[in-house]
């Protein structure tokens, strides 16, 4: 007699359902989603370690359920309070092509591009730009 034969059909699906939802917590990008798949697994660890009477993995995963819930209300409670955080209007940035700049730094660009148009002529020492030649090859000149 095997193993699995000794196992009860209702154990081994839970166990199994429980190891894979462990091995889907390695898959998860964002740290709620991994709180939540371990979470629902150490709910099935529970339901395998009673049918079986494993203790060891009983009291672990009773230990690791009021761990992942307390991690579980932390992570929303701070994605909640980043989403009242956010402004409301894009009033407060300013759409340059595919960058957006927040107050603050379309104040210091705008002073930039003044200061560029006022002077003269460029300093050679400010202004560089890398340049393709008609062969290929790359090369620095000066403005």
């Amino acid at each position: 007699m095997t193993v699995l034969q000794t196992l009860e059909p209702d154990a081994e699906i839970i166990g199994y359902l429980a190891a894979s939802l462990v091995l889907l917590t390695f898959l998860m990008r964002s740290m709620l989603t991994l709180r939540l798949m371990g979470l629902a697994s150490n709910i099935a660890f529970l339901a395998y370690a009673h049918i079986e009477g494993l203790m060891p993995i009983l009291v672990l995963h009773m230990l690791l359920v009021p761990i992942n819930i307390y991690r579980i209300r932390q992570l929303s409670h701070s994605h909640f309070r980043k989403l009242k955080r956010r402004p409301r209007s894009r009033s407060t940035c300013t759409d340059i092509g595919p960058v957006r700049l927040t107050a603050h730094f379309r104040l210091r660009f705008q002073s930039v591009l003044r200061r560029l148009s006022e002077s003269d002529e460029p300093t050679s020492s400010t202004l560089r730009t890398d340049t393709l030649t008609d062969f290929g090859t790359q090369s620095s000149s000066k403005i």
